[in-house]
């Protein structure tokens, strides 16, 4: 499933496109123990976490994570996110791959 791509794509639309100039977007994968980081990050304006989007794409990846949860039980995703007025990070972590 794809799992970054949602993420790389809200960070262009809605994180780096209304900056104009200087947007970045870092995409990285770190191991870390059995652990499987990945790392989605741009600079843009950020946004409400605690609210409820009508958009799609998060939505679809909760649900896409959560299905894979049910799949792999012993493998856990876990998602998170961070955003603040000057950065979003997301991350998605996959225990127990390595």
């Amino acid at each position: 499933a794809m799992l970054l791509q949602p993420f790389v794509e809200n960070a262009v639309k809605h994180g780096i496109a209304p900056l104009k100039s200087d947007g970045k977007i870092t995409v990285s994968f770190t191991k870390q123990d059995k652990q499987l980081i990945l790392t989605v990050a741009d600079n843009g304006k950020g946004f409400d976490t605690s609210r409820d989007f009508e958009g799609l794409g998060l939505k679809l990846s909760k649900k896409r994570i959560a299905l894979l949860n049910d799949v792999y039980k012993e493998c856990p995703i876990t998602l998170e996110i961070d955003s603040a007025p000057s950065n979003t990070t997301i991350r998605i972590i996959l225990a127990q791959w390595l």
